[in-house]
């Protein structure tokens, strides 16, 4: 049998899997920045709560919904949507004891029984924000300020905010009043749906999708001119937030959402391609009648939901993507090396270098060819020769320039390349920037294992533990570590001063912290057993942190000491 995919169903491979992890990874910075908490909600729930919040006349409910009854009898349905779902949650957990605001952000899939189109699935995703517990205007605009900056960090150009107020129970009844009589004139010619509904709920009338609909609707009344005092007051503020915060929007009147469960605000930021077509991106508003409606206290909400498959459309039509290509790929020329590709492997992944080695035995010409199909950016070829010179080959796979170097020069190279470690380089930046804006009083500004020959002739501020110390006449070479590795420190006697007489005092497992200059090693210096083997630091300051008693052995693995003694210096081995 043929197997496939349901119906508006799509599997996501891994080359574009990688696309929705870089999107994901976006919304996940910008709801930290913002000071959301992530939540996860079950993909179903019971069907009665989304008649109650959507709406019983809503296009999800009358003709969208996957609902089941399992084999207990209970009616469920996957979800159509997560606000109601979220709602569910705050109260269930009792969120509102906890001190208001509280502020949730999700990303997962959806489900509705809807006409399948570009963009548009039956199992479709949503990113989503909630806040809960606050009524102000401020709420309103904190979110549209997300949307917005959220979408433009995507390089998304043409936004266009849509804003509109949908009142709330007091003065819809007034806008009612004209609305119904306007919808009566125009019934004969109105698409199905909109005949249907255009008592029990004229206002989604506005929001038909119909061509035909939305023509005869141009001229009707609008809400914003029926709003009440208070709902007035709330739309009035909400734009002059928006005006001081610089964010654009334009005023649409027939703006109304397709979930019954909006008052007051209501927004869309909306893109167009280029054959003039607009898509909406996300989609928001108020709902602060939708906690109680579903068995709560009164409790104001405001949130929104972004599309991610039509989000994801527009970037791949404007090539806004990152560069997504493989890093890195171990090639072996020779049968039997497989088990010298997967050790280095091993170290590359251990030091955060992402790396793949050839797993079905291919030859070296057909290795390269599957590595230039793949994408990768670089090969690493291992041969007889490269193991007997303990060297590897690198190939530049754009350039086709390769060149042999030493083993463990491929880590110094590849190591501030790697992806896996972008985060690290990005913490360790970050340290150093904030560490060297006040030089007098920064502690350190470099980890011990991060020095490299790069930063051969600067300035820098250390702070560990003592390891090995060798005293070599007028000079002490001492091994500092931290968590990050080790460096070799240097105090010269001719040097002068009281850095010698300090040096002199310090034994194993004592806490420093030093100031002094990288200088690069004489090549019959170089230590190839650690990764700053190239480099020392030769100290012109040192200050003595914490003294420590002195342990009769070397705090190493596999160091043979009885257990008895080594129990009374637990704490150095937990350090």
């Amino acid at each position: 049998m043929d197997y496939r995919a349901p119906r508006g169903t799509r599997d996501i491979l891994p080359d574009e899997a990688a696309r929705w992890q870089f999107l994901e990874s976006k919304f996940r910075e910008f709801s930290t920045l913002y000071g959301f908490g992530e939540i996860r909600t079950p993909i179903f729930e019971q069907t009665e709560l989304f008649v109650r919040s959507v709406g019983e006349e809503s296009d999800i409910v009358f003709k969208e919904m996957y609902s089941f009854q399992d084999r207990s009898g209970r009616q469920l349905t996957l979800r159509p949507e997560l606000t109601a779902a979220v709602v569910r949650a705050y109260l269930e957990h009792n969120l509102k004891e906890k001190p208001q605001p509280i502020k949730l952000y999700y990303n997962g899939p959806m489900f509705r029984y809807d006409r399948p189109q570009a963009g548009r699935y039956r199992q479709f995703h949503q990113f989503g924000l909630e806040i809960f517990g606050a009524a102000r205007p401020a709420a309103d605009a904190e979110i549209i300020s997300f949307c917005y900056h959220f979408l433009k960090s995507l390089q998304i150009d043409d936004l266009a905010i849509e804003l509109n107020s949908v009142g709330c129970p007091d003065c819809r009844p007034r806008f009612r009043e004209a609305l119904v009589p306007f919808l009566e004139s125009l019934v004969s010619d109105l698409c199905d749906d909109c005949r249907r509904r255009y008592k029990t709920n004229p206002m989604r009338v506005l929001d038909c999708k119909e061509e035909k609909c939305q023509r005869m609707v141009e001229s009707a009344p609008n809400m914003v001119q029926h709003l009440c005092d208070d709902c007035g007051h709330h739309f009035s503020t909400l734009k002059k937030l928006l005006h001081k915060l610089q964010i654009p929007f334009t005023l649409n009147t027939h703006l109304v959402r397709g979930l019954d469960y909006y008052t007051r605000t209501a927004f869309e930021i909306v893109t167009g391609d280029q054959g003039g077509a607009r898509a909406s991106l996300c989609g928001g508003g108020r709902y602060d009648n939708l906690v109680e409606h579903c068995g709560g206290p009164p409790t104001p909400g405001v949130g929104v939901a972004f599309g991610v498959e039509r989000i994801l459309l527009v970037m791949d039509r404007g090539k806004l993507l990152p560069d997504l290509n493989r890093p890195l790929f171990i090639a072996v020329a020779g049968s039997d090396l497989e088990d010298e590709a997967m050790v280095l492997a091993a170290e590359l992944r251990q030091a955060g270098i992402a790396a793949e080695i050839e797993l079905i035995g291919r030859s070296l010409k057909a290795q390269m060819k599957y590595a230039g199909r793949q994408g990768y950016q670089r090969v690493v070829i291992i041969g007889i020769g490269e193991i007997e010179r303990e060297t590897v080959t690198l190939r530049d796979m754009d350039s086709g320039e390769q060149m042999e170097l030493p083993r463990r020069s491929l880590f110094d190279l590849l190591v501030d390349h790697s992806p896996v470690n972008k985060n690290k380089t990005r913490l360790r930046a970050a340290a150093e920037v904030s560490s060297l804006v006040d030089q007098e009083t920064a502690q350190k500004t470099h980890y011990c294992g991060a020095l490299n020959v790069a930063d051969v002739s600067a300035k820098v501020k250390l702070a560990g533990w003592v390891g090995r110390r060798r005293d070599h006449g007028g000079l002490i070479f001492i091994d500092l570590r931290d968590r990050s590795g080790i460096v070799q420190l240097v105090f010269d006697q001719q040097s002068g001063g009281n850095v010698f007489a300090e040096a002199e005092k310090l034994r194993h497992e004592y806490v420093i912290a030093v100031e002094g200059v990288v200088i690069r090693r004489s090549p019959e210096n170089v230590n190839p057993a650690v990764a700053t083997g190239e480099i020392e630091v030769r100290i012109c300051k040192i200050e003595i942190l914490n003294s420590s008693r002195t342990p009769p052995f070397y705090i190493e693995d596999g160091i043979n000491v009885d257990e008895n003694l080594r129990l009374r210096y637990r704490y150095l081995d937990l350090r």
